[in-house]
């Protein structure tokens, strides 16, 4: 994308939902799950780069898998400690 281009509100919303799961995946290991560089998880995520739909759906997917692990480890870790979740 040109420097000088105007994001959309659906391009700048890509972005940030590519942003944050990035932040909580980790940017390398995103790319890795996405099978992309971690430059160009960067770039997404700064908007530098257009995020097609197929790709944002693969960040959706990774979003709800991690959001799955990361309940399984809360749990296991409840249980451990003798709390509720």
């Amino acid at each position: 994308m040109a420097a000088d281009s105007v994001l959309t509100p659906q391009e700048i919303e890509r972005a940030a939902l590519v942003r944050a799961a990035a932040e909580l995946i980790g940017y390398r290991a995103l790319a890795e799950k996405l099978d992309i560089g971690e430059r160009t998880i960067y770039a997404l995520a700064a908007g530098k780069r257009r995020c097609r739909e197929s790709l944002l759906a693969d960040v959706r997917t990774e979003l709800i898998a991690h959001r799955q692990r990361v309940g399984a480890l809360v749990r296991i870790i409840a249980d451990h400690l003798g709390t509720e979740a």
